[in-house]
């Protein structure tokens, strides 16, 4: 390395006559970055298409909407507008196998969030955003099924730390209303549920 690049690199400073200073330029000889390049997306043919959304299917349950999403994210539709077509065509083959079935979907999806303590607007908001929303109007909500899970959930953050150091009577009241009705459960159902739950303390 000869004295100039070492200088450049190591920025001497310093008077003449001086005790020099070094300071390490790390970006000293780096080449500049270029920008990364876009990984293209795979082609896909009709068959190896289908076999990507069997496998889908194979890990979980799904409604049309997801798997359609998922489909065709996979493919550049600009590259193979035929795709399209392909992919409507697995759906429908889907639906006819009943490898889709939204009655089921939505069900899996009802049991999954009532073991989990969510209320019933919960749950319908998160049938919706998977493409089942229709199905909600088929599943009762039971007011005493509801009331019994918005206890629970409203004893067990009784039981939390954050909560149980507020002080005020009010408040605390107050911040386990707030808790319970986030988890999806109707004013009413969690302020009986908060009065239940305080009984019990």
């Amino acid at each position: 390395m000869t004295e100039s690049i070492r200088s450049k690199k190591w920025n001497r400073t310093g008077k003449a006559g001086g005790r020099k200073s070094y300071s390490l330029d790390v970006n000293a000889d780096r080449p500049a970055r270029t920008p990364a390049r876009t990984r293209a997306k795979p082609t896909y043919d009709a068959k190896r298409l289908m076999d990507l959304a069997l496998f889908y299917c194979a890990k979980r349950e799904t409604s049309r909407p997801k798997l359609q999403l998922y489909l065709t994210r996979k493919v550049n539709l600009e590259t193979q507008p035929e795709a399209k077509e392909w992919i409507e065509e697995i759906l429908k083959e889907f639906e006819r196998l009943n490898v889709i079935n939204h009655e089921r979907y939505a069900g899996m999806l009802n049991r999954e969030y009532t073991r989990r303590g969510k209320g019933k607007r919960y749950i319908q908001q998160k049938m919706k955003e998977r493409g089942v929303g229709e199905q909600t109007k088929e599943i009762e909500f039971s007011q005493d099924d509801e009331l019994e899970r918005a206890t629970a959930e409203a004893i067990k953050a009784l039981k939390k730390s954050a909560i149980q150091k507020i002080e005020d009577a009010y408040q605390r009241k107050q911040k386990l209303l707030m808790k319970v009705v986030t988890l999806g459960f109707d004013f009413d159902i969690a302020k009986k549920a908060v009065e239940v739950a305080l009984k019990s303390e």
